[in-house]
């Protein structure tokens, strides 16, 4: 990295304000409900990095700025961001509203096009990089606006997610294989619904830092960065046409650019917002500035050892890689589709935890008995063939040495019965059942079996971080 390029990332750390701090509250909030849901750290997804801090930040502007009651606004991050649970807070959350009031929906994270292109997904924490578990769990904003809607006068929702199946880089496809798209948005929100969106090629990071732009700087817009006048009323239009031009001037490596559908654009988000923000134009300036502006630094000869990787871009790297436990309780890594099976954790850590890996293969095995065709299902049936066998044979005795008033057709039947009832009884209960109680694994089994997967995986990560030069998680 040059010289220019560490000082320019060291003003744009430095440049980009905190949102953390109080700004003036109002009361126009009284009446709202939020729901307000930010995933970083996806089970198999890729990372987005601030979208749980950017969450948190929205929550406080909405509880302390905009006058929210604080047990109006539902919470969402990481782990708790689902389908089922984004849509049981919009039912929440529409029952809480008032007839006056606006229903806030802020979402922060993944999102991908839905596959007849009608929509765009949002997408929890456990959705997996396939084409199907994306469709399956991802939530389109329809059905998310249609549940939150209610009694309110009006909705606003703010979503920070493209729709093109990239990640945020927007060169990283969601799902390997799979090209950019973008979706055709063909149903206009209902009335008094308004959509803020990021982008629906691309939602990137600011500059130089960990958050997500579109949220960010719209946050900051509504605290004050976009009020121009300095009346300190902020509207959604102005919230909208600051970012928009704050993104066209900062973000040029990439095509983002927010925008709105519904309406209205007039309405009030915060009248009391006279907080300063950065210098645009000055960090534009200095951004653009010519590399010989800045001192050379001598670079010294490359030495024959690798140079090391930095402990921030390795950890990425290794979340990138690390196997850990999802929702469902299912072993799943980021570059791998799909949960893990033992088999997938006795490759990646069995060299490095031989005992756990024995000890996994065994139980697995017997567990395995419980659904082998020559175990559950063979034995009933070839004893059902045997017994049938038998019991026609006995019924034919019994019929050849029948007198004149005796029934064969009555003794092949019934001995045809009796025989397979009694064969497939044989079978079931002589080799179907002592294997399958064998099968069994009793607590105890369970919870070492349990502990031994958690070894593979722990050997693995640790194997991971000592490539990338990390200590052992």
């Amino acid at each position: 990295m040059t010289a220019s390029a560490i000082a320019l990332l060291g003003l744009f750390a430095t440049g980009w304000p905190s949102l953390t701090s109080d700004v003036p509250p109002t009361t126009l909030g009284a009446d709202d409900a939020a729901v307000i849901a930010g995933v970083n750290r996806p089970f198999v997804l890729p990372e987005v990095k601030g979208a749980v801090e950017n969450a948190t930040d929205w929550y406080v502007w909405l509880t302390r700025a905009r006058g929210v009651p604080a047990e109006r606004v539902t919470l969402l991050r990481n782990a708790e961001v689902t389908r089922e649970n984004l849509l049981a807070a919009a039912a929440k959350a529409r029952g809480q509203v008032g007839p006056t009031g606006t229903l806030w929906i802020v979402f922060i994270g993944h999102g991908a096009p839905a596959r007849d292109g009608s929509d765009g997904l949002l997408l929890g924490v456990d959705a997996q990089r396939t084409e199907a578990s994306i469709a399956e769990r991802g939530l389109p904003q329809a059905e998310l606006l249609r549940a939150a809607q209610g009694k309110q006068r009006s909705t606003v929702a703010v979503v920070d997610a493209c729709f093109s199946g990239m990640a945020s880089d927007g060169r990283t496809p969601l799902v390997a294989g799979s090209q950019a798209t973008l979706p055709v948005r063909r149903a206009a929100p209902a009335a008094g619904v308004l959509v803020l969106a990021s982008s629906e090629e691309v939602a990137g990071p600011l500059p130089g830092h960990d958050r997500p732009a579109f949220s960010y700087l719209l946050l900051g817009a509504l605290r004050g960065w976009a009020d121009g006048n300095g009346d300190g009323a902020v509207t959604a239009g102005d919230a909208l046409g600051y970012t928009r031009a704050a993104l066209t001037a900062l973000v040029t490596d990439k095509n983002q650019i927010p925008s709105a559908r519904g309406g209205p654009l007039d309405v009030v988000m915060h009248d009391k917002a006279r907080e300063r923000g950065p210098d645009l134009i000055q960090l534009v300036a200095e951004a653009r500035a010519p590399a010989s502006s800045a001192p050379v630094a001598t670079v010294p000869a490359p030495s024959v050892a690798p140079t090391p990787v930095s402990n921030r871009a390795a950890e990425q790297a290794f979340r990138e890689r690390e196997i850990r436990l999802d929702v469902d309780h299912k072993w799943v890594r980021r570059d791998l589709p799909g949960p893990l099976s033992r088999k997938d954790l006795v490759r990646l850590g069995g060299e490095a935890a031989p005992g756990a890996k024995q000890l996994v293969e065994e139980l697995s095995a017997r567990e395995e008995l419980q659904h082998n065709f020559l175990v559950t299902t063979a034995p009933p049936l070839v004893g059902m063939g045997v017994g049938t066998a038998v019991g026609l044979g006995v019924g034919a005795l019994i019929a050849g040495g029948g007198g004149a008033d005796a029934n064969p057709e009555r003794a092949f039947l019934l001995g045809g019965f009796i025989g397979a009832f009694a064969g497939a009884a044989a079978g079931a209960l002589g080799v179907t059942t002592p294997i399958f109680m064998y099968a069994q694994l009793d607590p105890d089994e369970v919870a070492s079996l349990k502990n031994a997967e958690a070894a593979l995986a722990k050997a693995s990560n640790d194997a991971e971080r000592k490539t990338l030069g990390l200590p052992p998680s």
